[in-house]
């Protein structure tokens, strides 16, 4: 069973689980898996649940598990959740069908609920850690991560063969894990190798159904001994997005209601023809070629704004807008730089922005013109001198 090891919320796992768009379907888990790893990302979804109603009551006691919050009074865990949910599926009439019961295919199940418990809770926090993993800063610090046991498992699946088989290299002497192995299952934290070796296509554990393997941190001089990288090797690029490539999935399985939730869900970053949604979210900035305490600046910048809403954003663009110092640097820089199409992206560039000349400049204009008093109140005006500072212009 997956734990929580720390006494604060993953801001990243609870954004992850809110974002989800409660997808009913009669699709099989065999259906589930051919899915893209995406829409699965983006997807509340159980094998053969066609009720959102009962997939949105199970999202929002994950949300309350992540959150550290309570619930009428009660901790959410992995218990509680059981005994909610039979109740929620007593009330909606569940009927078992030829289903086994105490079997996976019952969703009444100890076993099916737990199951459902376990992977939301992991994959959330599986995300987080990947999400931290890609900071520019702690990337160059530990460039890559190791397969490793982290539970012991009655039936052990030979996890060599499939590192082997998906293109993993090896590296120096085989662990305790695998002795036998050709060595140690090491590679970049930006390898594609972590979503090919995954049966759910991401690139964080859990990569199988109850598989017991995790990761562990290789630190960059660890990485050179080992002949990873080379000792003049540039930082590793962090990962904008954990799927990039991609650039259309197939929704052939999912109903007309499920599609327009996943449409809200990915925000402005895809569009649908047919049964093919395709990505039309901007490719990701570098960050690498820009000084460490630039990008220092800009990372407290994006800290701030994170936890903005998104009106505030928006508020803050509208303001900008109308300066001319956001206007030169605007249009002196390729759009994907400046692009505002979802709320991670205005994000990225408004904490891009923070730490340039202009930035001052814009702060000037708008203290020295109307548009404080027009776009803020005072209180969320000086969050708007606290996103300044944290980018160095004040």
């Amino acid at each position: 069973m997956p734990a929580i090891a720390t006494d604060r919320p993953l801001k990243d796992a609870v954004d992850m689980l809110t974002r989800k768009a409660p997808v009913g379907s009669g699709m099989s888990s065999r259906d589930w898996d051919g899915m893209h790893a995406e829409i699965k990302l983006r997807a509340m979804f159980s094998a053969r649940v066609e009720s959102e109603r009962l997939l949105s009551e199970m999202q929002s006691r994950l949300q309350v598990r992540m959150e550290l919050a309570k619930k009428d009074g009660r901790t959410m865990d992995r218990g509680v959740f059981i005994e909610e949910m039979r109740a929620e599926l007593t009330q909606a009439g569940y009927k078992r069908g030829d289903a086994r019961r105490g079997s996976l295919r019952d969703l009444k199940s100890s076993r099916r609920l737990g199951l459902i418990w376990d992977m939301n809770v992991s994959q959330a926090q599986g995300f987080a850690r990947w999400k931290k993993d890609m900071d520019p800063d702690l990337l160059k610090a530990a460039p890559a991560q190791e397969l490793v046991r982290v539970r012991n498992k009655v039936e052990v699946r030979d996890w060599p063969l499939v590192w082997g088989d998906y293109g993993g290299e090896f590296y120096g002497t085989p662990g305790p894990d695998y002795p036998r192995a050709e060595g140690r299952m090491i590679a970049l934290k930006t390898d594609s190798i972590w979503r090919r070796i995954s049966r759910f296509g991401t690139p964080w554990p859990p990569f199988d159904w109850g598989s017991g393997m995790g990761l562990r941190n290789i630190r960059r001089e660890e990485a050179i001994e080992l002949g990873l990288i080379e000792r003049e090797a540039p930082p590793i690029e962090p990962l904008d997005a954990p799927f990039n490539e991609a650039t259309q999935m197939s929704v052939k399985d999912i109903p007309e209601a499920g599609r327009q939730r996943l449409l809200d869900a990915f925000a402005g970053e895809v569009e649908l023809e047919g049964d093919v949604m395709r990505i039309i979210r901007p490719p990701a900035v570098s960050t690498v070629d820009i000084p460490q305490p630039v990008r220092g600046a800009m990372s407290k910048a994006a800290a701030v704004l994170s936890a903005w809403s998104e009106t505030k954003l928006t508020s803050l663009l509208e303001a900008l807008e109308n300066t001319v110092a956001w206007k030169r640097y605007k249009a002196a820089l390729p759009g994907e730089v400046t692009s505002t199409h979802s709320t991670q992206a205005m994000i990225r560039a408004l904490a891009q922005f923070s730490a340039t000349p202009e930035a001052r400049q814009a702060m000037m204009e708008i203290r020295n013109t109307g548009m404080r008093d027009a776009f803020w109140c005072p209180a969320d005006f000086a969050d708007v001198e606290r996103f300044f500072r944290a980018g160095g212009v004040l």
